[in-house]
């Protein structure tokens, strides 16, 4: 679907493909999607569209690929954000993932890293005397709740459904 799709809009016959035509299709219909679909229509076209990038590379149809897929690309390393968080805050959220390393997946461990750096970082902003894991209450925890309700996740859909 993805190759119909992107030879239909760049004028390109299917044989003739090359990795220009790829990206120039890619992205005129992305530009589309963003006018006329849903939120999460630009990840799934990206996806697709990446799906027949490496298919046509592997098969030898095209010389090369335009990108690799990366999830993530970090303009500001982990250590460098845990850096900007007062040192005991850090030191304790960081041995407490130490800790939970033992019996959990390493998936989980990244999730939990990221979500405990997103609260100390939300914490940091909303009230910067709070150095350590003792000054937390409840009413912090309950802002950073609605801090989460407010804000989108990477798909553009809300993070409470």
């Amino acid at each position: 679907m993805a190759l119909a799709e992107i030879c239909t809009v760049t004028g390109v016959a299917p044989d003739k493909v090359s990795t220009a035509d790829l990206v120039a299709g890619k992205d005129l219909l992305v530009e589309a999607g963003r006018r006329w679909w849903k939120a999460d229509a630009e990840h799934n076209l990206r996806s697709a569209a990446f799906g027949l990038e490496a298919t046509l590379f592997h098969l030898g149809v095209t010389a090369s690929m335009s990108t690799t897929k990366r999830r993530n690309v970090r303009t500001v390393s982990r250590q460098q954000r845990w850096a900007m968080i007062p040192p005991v805050l850090a030191s304790t959220a960081l041995h407490y993932l130490e800790q939970m390393a033992v019996s959990l997946r390493p998936a989980t461990i990244e999730r939990y890293e990221v979500w405990l750096r997103q609260f100390a970082t939300f914490l940091g902003e909303l009230d910067p005397p709070v150095t350590s894991v003792i000054g937390i209450t409840r009413a912090h925890i309950e802002a950073f709740k609605l801090h989460l309700r407010q804000r989108a996740s990477t798909r553009g859909r809300p993070l409470n459904g």
